[in-house]
């Protein structure tokens, strides 16, 4: 058995790396990146669906907005119609990115 890859076991290798990595990330709901200055930017964006892990149930992220209190709100459309608001830390507690 050879020690070396040929391009072909390569390209496999990295591939299956990479499904790996997003895979992981796909399945935690990220709510902050740093932009390019290094603030904080909200990833959460209008038509993102979340899944609630008790329920099951999927929600359709319709906007957000800052509380009085600096706080996000994220307001979720429900399966069966109407609206809920949630914080972004209880959305990433109890949702997950689908």
């Amino acid at each position: 058995m050879s020690s070396t890859l040929d391009r072909e076991e390569l390209i496999e290798l990295i591939h299956n790396q990479h499904k790996k990595i997003v895979e992981t990330l796909s399945e935690e709901l990220q709510a902050w990146a740093k932009d390019r200055e290094g603030e904080d930017k909200l990833l959460i964006s209008t038509g993102l669906k979340v899944e609630d892990n008790e329920t099951g149930l999927t929600y359709t992220v319709v906007g957000a907005s800052t509380a009085d209190d600096d706080n996000i709100i994220v307001s979720l459309e429900k399966p069966q119609g109407g609206i809920i608001n949630v914080t972004v830390n209880d959305l990433q507690k109890n949702y997950k990115r689908l």
